[in-house]
């Protein structure tokens, strides 16, 4: 329905959605809580492994000692992969969780957070 504006010319009323708009916010909705529930049977199911274990003490050794490396890991030849950032990403969540699930925790979230950004990101477009 258009309605004039202040110059007098017509504008589009912006104040009723389309009509397929609910449709689409209904299966956009279903989509995310799908994604949320295989999410949470994966992470149920979960188990840790060789490289799991070496970043999960990585985590607890900043969570219960306080100890940041200046390095995460070594490479498979020679040297190591500079910085903390994993052991931040691991460790951080374990302060506030102490269970090796935290980290996915937080990696949901984050996931979480970034189909929330994409969304409003394409609602607006």
């Amino acid at each position: 329905m258009e309605q004039p504006t202040a110059a007098g010319s017509k504008g589009i009323d912006r104040g009723r959605a389309a009509p397929g708009a609910s449709r689409y916010r209904r299966a956009v909705v279903l989509v995310v809580l799908l994604g949320l529930a295989v999410q949470i049977f994966l992470n149920a199911r979960a188990w840790l492994g060789g490289d799991q274990l070496h970043l999960l003490n990585l985590g607890l050794d900043l969570a219960v000692d306080g100890e940041l490396y200046s390095f995460a890991k070594m490479k498979d030849g020679a040297g190591s992969v500079p910085a903390a950032l994993l052991q931040l990403l691991v460790g951080l969540p374990l302060m506030i969780w102490p269970d090796f699930h935290a980290p996915l925790l937080l990696i949901g979230l984050t996931h979480l957070a970034a189909g929330l950004l994409l969304y409003r990101t394409l609602r607006e477009a």
